[in-house]
């Protein structure tokens, strides 16, 4: 059985000590999967190949999160979220929490639709540089997005060229 030490207050009253708060310690934790490409991420091609065989045959979305070092080089892959057959909702904090864990420079996203096309949706848009602010005020640009379908695949990059906060 425990017992607390007990102070008198200057009121006369018993005080309780205040309970220690227990020690969070962060570990990471990485289980090699497959032998990935470490050379520097300068197409959207090279992304695409990173991560057609998880996404491309996929029956719901995922939305993948590559870090990136200083170099461009991938440091890993993490998939942020799992949605459902024609969603995938992620939140700033589950993309870059890995980011920070393993010290990334940058990131690359990535994700996928399930049926019809690669095609951006507004809400892919919307996404993207919701992400990218985020990105941007941690100190960790979004420096590509791809959306994957099938065998092919779109760089919102790309698309909307350097005027767009990628």
């Amino acid at each position: 059985m425990k017992t607390r030490k007990r102070t008198k207050s200057r009121a006369g009253k018993v005080d309780r000590m205040p309970r220690c708060l227990p020690r969070l310690e962060v570990v990471q934790i990485s289980e090699p999967a497959e032998p990935m490409n470490r050379e520097p991420i300068k197409r959207p091609k090279q992304v695409f190949q990173l991560v057609r065989n998880l996404l491309g045959r996929a029956d719901r979305e995922y939305f993948v999160v590559i870090p990136l070092d200083s170099w461009r080089r991938p440091l890993g892959l993490h998939v942020a979220h799992v949605g459902t057959l024609n969603e995938c909702e992620v939140h700033p904090r589950e993309v870059f929490k890995v980011a920070m864990l393993v010290n990334a420079a940058s990131v690359v996203l990535a994700h996928n639709h399930t049926s019809g096309t690669a095609k951006p949706s507004t809400g892919d848009v919307a996404a993207t540089e919701r992400l990218s602010e985020a990105g941007n005020l941690l100190g960790i640009p979004v420096v590509e997005h791809i959306i994957v379908h099938g065998k092919s695949y779109v760089s919102l990059r790309q698309l909307f060229g350097n005027g767009h906060d990628l």
